[in-house]
């Protein structure tokens, strides 16, 4: 057999195994998966709940399984030792012949202890996950930022980040002496503010604030900044209630105002750093939803109204919005994450139990969006974690994170791969002896320490403004 044969030989013998390991572990996933499915049908667990048992289940039996094969390969090894202590013995007092025979025995034992060490290093995790069933923990949902959207006659604002606010507003010039009122419900959620802002422009402005505790304030701004900044008074509004309305008053005569909430006087101010006001905006802040009933301003030089909004039929001002912050969902046998925040990051996890000595691949497709970071999260332990990215247009960095905060950021490097919406890119990462090596569609990129033992954690990332279809998830203890 010439060189060439036997490497075509070796080669074709390598990838048929190589074929067979990863059917295996597929074969195990799918019986794994339809085992937890009709479990769950079964009790009143949900698939969470079987999914943790079974992981928990698989750690205790890998472990009993790894000491059974321990204590065996200990007993093999304590076995050679005899014999090979015998067959020196024998061959110093009898013949060669007998000798040989002793040799033998010794190189049986031999082999029976490498049997028995194949078994013991053989029993590892092999996980692939081709995103075509919703397993692994991978979570459907979505999230946003804000909604605004008109229902029942009422405008609707449902806030959705902690600690921002949103508003929408319709231009509309007051006169020095008006009357303003404003009836609304608050639903659910946090005690946030919430309220009305009147303003002379886009940086002046005062607010009246409410929240669910029960509490009331205003504030005035100028050129964006808060001049005044009332404490809150309590006991002013129905504290929690998502079934009694709150009506506000504020009586405006020239520079001075009343502040009414429930026919109860909370506030006199002055308004004189302020010039006439020209624009009327609703305000919700945190993550609550707020229902606004009705808006009426009236002149109180001539008693017109001037405005008698009750959502039936909306001021053309008022601009209804969704704006989203992510989705996660299944899709072709994908799993997609999209993304709407720039510079914000956000992720799914897959819970793992694995030693360090393992092989990571993730392949996954740019669909569409900026050009931003996206890629594998490897968790050291709680929160600490290795990020492995990678850019549409090629760009690739790793950055590790402790405490909350990141300790290192690795210089991007660029590499061959360039996004266009359907050649996809895989990210592969070897860890071994506490040390990593990252990959970019097996073109090596960079390497760095390892430190942690175990991992028990990984996740799929995505930043930015985009679209990313992942697909193909291996991960492979050695």
């Amino acid at each position: 057999m010439t060189l060439e044969e036997k490497i075509t030989e070796e080669l074709y013998r390598r990838v048929l195994k190589k074929d067979r390991d990863l059917y295996a572990g597929q074969e195990y996933f799918d019986k794994k998966s339809a085992t937890i499915t009709a479990l769950t049908e079964m009790t009143s667990l949900s698939e969470n709940e079987v999914d943790q048992l079974a992981r928990e289940v698989h750690s205790e039996v890998a472990e009993e399984y790894r000491r059974q094969n321990k204590l065996h390969l200990n007993m093999a090894v304590s076995g050679f030792s005899l014999l090979f202590i015998a067959s020196l013995t024998v061959i110093t007092l009898i013949s060669a012949a007998a000798a040989w025979i002793s040799a033998i025995v010794a190189i049986s034992g031999l082999l029976v202890i490498f049997r028995y060490y194949k078994q013991f290093v053989r029993n590892r995790q092999i996980i692939i996950d081709n995103f075509d069933k919703k397993g692994h923990n991978w979570k459907e949902d979505s999230n946003f930022r804000q909604k605004r959207y008109i229902e029942n006659n009422q405008y609707v604002f449902e806030g959705g980040t902690e600690d921002w606010c949103y508003w929408d507003s319709v231009d509309f010039k007051l006169p020095t002496k008006f009357t303003l009122e404003m009836t609304s419900l608050w639903k659910e959620g946090t005690y946030g503010t919430y309220g009305v802002m009147i303003a002379d422009g886009d940086e002046n402005n005062l607010t009246l604030e409410l929240n669910a505790r029960g509490a009331v304030s205003y504030s005035i701004s100028k050129n964006s900044k808060k001049v005044i900044n009332k404490s809150w008074k309590e006991d002013f509004i129905y504290k929690g209630s998502s079934k009694k309305k709150n009506t506000i008053k504020l009586k405006v005569d020239n520079d001075k105002f009343k502040y009414y909430v429930n026919d109860k006087l909370a506030y006199n101010g002055k308004k004189d750093i302020l010039g006439d006001f020209v624009n009327i905006g609703l305000r919700v802040c945190d993550i609550q939803i707020v229902a606004f009933d009705s808006l009426r301003i009236m002149d109180d030089k001539t008693k017109a109204v001037l405005l008698d909004e009750n959502f039936k039929i909306p001021h053309q001002d008022w601009t209804p919005k969704l704006q989203k912050e992510y989705t996660k969902s299944f899709e072709n046998n994908q799993y997609i994450i999209e993304t709407f925040r720039d510079e914000w990051c956000y992720w799914s996890h897959f819970p793992l139990d694995v030693s360090q000595a393992c092989d990571f691949t993730l392949r996954a497709v740019w669909m569409e969006g900026e050009t931003s970071n996206f890629g594998l999260i490897i968790y050291e332990e709680g929160d600490d974690y290795y990020s492995f990215q990678i850019q549409r247009n090629g760009k690739a960095r790793y950055f590790i994170k402790r405490n909350g905060k990141t300790v290192f950021t690795a210089n991007y490097t660029d590499t061959e791969y360039r996004g266009d919406g359907k050649k996809p890119v895989t990210l592969s990462v070897k860890i071994e002896k506490q040390k990593f090596e990252y990959y970019i569609d097996g073109i090596f990129v960079i390497s760095g320490d390892f430190p942690q033992k175990e991992i028990k954690k990984i996740s799929t990332s995505v930043c930015g403004f985009q679209k990313i279809a992942f697909d193909k998830l291996v991960v492979e203890e050695k």
